[in-house]
């Protein structure tokens, strides 16, 4: 009776762990079908809005197209016309009143060309008296042992320097074909003499 019992009861814990395992399944079932059905939802969804968006696109395409279109055509209109107006003006003109409109346009392009080949001249000379102050300004530097600023740095404002003594921060060089003197024939002149010229150069 006793051994009867214990398979009764090894039977019962049986089944009711077969029972468990039946329950998991069953739930593991249910959980991937709400996946499954979860993903393809999520995939129309994707797809619905590819949809949408591609034909948006198409739209948005369709309405440039078509506007390029008709912007080309009144782009062609518009040069007919203006191709149709200056031919009509010419027609007007004299041969004459042609010659001297040539003519002219003729000399207004060759002053073009000399005032441009001077204004290039005008650059590369600054250019190399630029070069070459800068060049008379470090060297002046190396030998005085002090830094030097050009009249552009200095009119600018120049931080750390005696804004009442502008003039001392020139090279000697710079100084001399600015002021036309040598810093110590400037320092001989009469202070009111000294101040006006500062104004003048923009030293003040």
């Amino acid at each position: 009776v006793k051994n009867m019992n214990l398979d009764q009861k090894r039977q019962d814990e049986l089944k009711k762990i077969e029972e468990q395992r039946e329950m998991e399944k069953q739930t593991m079932a249910e959980e991937e079908k709400a996946r499954k059905l979860a993903a393809e939802k999520a995939k129309k969804e994707k797809e619905e809005k590819s949809k949408k968006a591609a034909e948006l696109l198409a739209v948005q395409k369709e309405t440039m197209a078509k506007e390029e279109k008709e912007r080309k055509a009144d782009a062609q209109k518009l040069l007919k016309e203006q191709e149709l107006e200056t031919k009509k003006k010419r027609e007007v003109l004299s041969q004459k009143e042609k010659e001297e409109a040539e003519k002219e346009q003729e000399k207004i392009a060759k002053s073009k060309e000399v005032e441009e080949a001077e204004k290039a001249a005008a650059e590369e000379e600054e250019k190399k008296r630029k070069a070459a102050a800068e060049e008379a300004r470090k060297k002046a530097e190396e030998e005085d042992g002090q830094k030097y600023y050009s009249l552009e740095e200095l009119k600018r404002g120049v931080k750390g320097i005696n804004f009442g003594k502008k003039e001392q921060y020139l090279s000697p060089a710079e100084f001399k074909e600015l002021i036309g003197m040598t810093k110590e024939e400037f320092k001989e002149l009469k202070a009111w003499r000294r101040q006006d010229l500062k104004k003048k150069h923009g030293l003040f």
